[in-house]
């Protein structure tokens, strides 16, 4: 048989991941409108915020001429 405080603790917990579901949810949202994960995981291993990494200039590619 389950105690008063157990059945708090229990409570608690539900509440507990009932809010970690809820962050994640908003945590996904932000990854999705960046650009997915890929683009976060490249820009974080380059050292550069987001921010930086998506207006980041690349070099221009050379034209190249056909024989």
């Amino acid at each position: 048989m389950l105690t008063f405080r157990d059945i708090v603790q229990y409570q608690q917990n539900v509440a507990a991941l009932a809010e970690t579901l809820q962050l994640m949810e908003k945590i996904e949202d932000v990854i999705e409108k960046h650009g997915g994960l890929t683009t976060l995981l490249v820009a974080g291993l380059e050292g550069r915020s987001l921010v930086q990494w998506r207006t980041r200039r690349l070099p221009k590619r050379q034209k190249t001429q056909l024989p």
